[in-house]
């Protein structure tokens, strides 16, 4: 016979499960972000400087942004001795090409050139800092680097949330975004006090917020979360970095011709930097940058083992560009989408095409030894066996602690926190039937799965 207490309580219990389950107030849909490009979001004071920054510029007051201006300022900042300007010169063109570049192309607003004045200081002034660093010490640079795992891979294609997944382990050191904005250490007043690196990053962190809130709804900002060390390959001014927020194409260009080894180098001095500080068996890196130049990143790193990550090029390019025009409206007042569209149509085609060339060029085997391949598909369908993959791949055992750190991870990765991305390929000047026909090869090659169209 049932048990009638029982019943009454499951009854109880199954009406509070329902309750729970219907929110006793509509939830609002999230905040969808802006299409309309031209038009970049300004809070009225962001407005007002720039107003009469365009005043001091019609005046002639405004000061231009300079080769030596910068390196003389970075020099002071890293308390450097007088008259230095780094133990190499191998920053000294790149900076050259991209300080001429923004000064003819970049159209930057008052606050733009504010900004990028100070992005440009900070990071030699980084650079200059950890030189002297090694130079103190040259016993930094004999250490054995720990061994990397790196996501590359177009960008959008799930990269981020497997880099965050892997670096909940234990067991791997990664990068947060205070450390790769400014990697030599600073000096400290006390020893309890906070690193002033986390300081300014946070509030980097804050300000880019209430500048653009749709940017951060389409790329997340947090000071303490993993962050892409490409901007390590920053500190030789041979990244993507600047072409990502700013229309730079010249720099675009001379930095496709341009020798990347020693940029490559000088980050991985950095890494050694920052090891000493805290190290871990393994290191996990990510950045789309690598694509592009995989050869060189096989050839610094001989022990690297690669994962990249791939997904519907229709479906990547649209939100990518969409993030490049929403980054370049925090910077100028003229941000031209269907341009935007051009340039890095081809610069995302280049960056697969190279990828493909590099990995072609390898024996099966040892491709099958340096190379994992991830479809995005599946990292959304079951991200927990996609890194049971990954680490067979890596030769590390996926063990209970590994897959507890990852769950909890994904149980914070709260989806529309700042807003719903939305964008449309027609914004940028093409559609998903030409994304799909040039990216052909790419596609058949990895066995691309194709995505509905909405």
């Amino acid at each position: 016979m049932a048990d009638p207490l029982k019943k009454e309580s499951d009854t109880r219990n199954l009406s509070a499960r329902r309750l729970r389950a219907v929110p006793r107030h509509p939830v609002p849909p999230p905040r969808e972000t802006s299409r309309d490009y031209a038009r970049p979001y300004r809070p009225f004071p962001l407005g007002l400087v720039n107003s009469v920054g365009r005043g001091l510029a019609a005046a002639g007051l405004m000061r231009p942004l300079t080769v030596e201006s910068i390196i003389a300022d970075a020099a002071r900042a890293a308390d450097a001795p007088k008259g230095f300007r780094g133990l190499t010169d191998d920053y000294r063109e790149g900076l050259e090409v991209l300080v001429e570049s923004i000064e003819r192309e970049a159209g930057l607003n008052t606050l733009g050139r504010m900004i990028v004045r100070g992005r440009l200081t900070s990071t030699l002034r980084s650079r200059f800092g950890a030189e002297l660093v090694f130079e103190a010490d040259a016993s930094i640079l004999d250490a054995t680097l720990a061994p990397p795992v790196i996501i590359t891979g177009l960008q959008r294609t799930g990269t981020t949330l497997l880099h965050r997944l892997m670096a909940a382990d234990r067991r791997f050191r990664s990068l947060s975004s205070w450390e790769v904005l400014d990697p030599a250490p600073r000096r400290q007043g006390g020893r309890r006090q906070e690193d002033p690196r986390l300081r300014a990053a946070r509030r980097a962190e804050k300000g880019a917020a209430w500048m653009s809130p749709d940017f951060f709804a389409v790329h997340p900002i947090d000071h303490l979360a993993p962050e892409e060390d490409v901007l390590l390959l920053d500190a030789t001014f041979k990244s993507q970095v600047a072409e990502a927020i700013l229309r730079v194409p010249s720099y675009s260009l001379w930095l496709e011709k341009a020798d990347s080894t020693p940029a490559y180098d000088f980050m991985r001095k950095l890494l050694l930097l920052f090891q000493r500080s805290r190290r871990r068996p393994f290191w996990i890196l990510k950045t789309p940058h690598h694509l592009e130049y995989l050869d060189i990143l096989l050839k610094v790193f001989p022990d690297a083992r690669v994962v990249q990550g791939h997904r519907d090029p229709s479906k990547t390019l649209g939100s990518f560009l969409s993030m490049v025009a929403h980054g370049h409206g925090m910077f100028t007042d003229s941000v031209d989408a269907p341009e935007i569209g051009c340039r890095w149509s081809r610069k995302c085609l280049r960056m697969v095409q190279k990828g493909m060339d590099v990995r072609t060029a390898l024996p099966p085997a040892e491709e099958s030894r340096r190379f994992l391949d991830v479809q995005f598909a599946d990292l959304i369908r079951d991200p927990l066996q996609v890194l049971q993959e990954i680490y067979n791949f890596a030769g590390l055992e996926f063990d209970g602690e590994a897959e507890a750190a990852a769950s909890r991870m994904l149980a914070d990765h709260g989806r529309y926190r700042y807003g719903r991305h939305v964008y449309s390929l027609a914004d940028f000047g093409t559609s998903p039937a030409e994304v799909r026909h040039d990216y052909d090869s790419y596609i058949s090659r990895y066995r691309v799965p194709m995505e509905e169209d909405k």
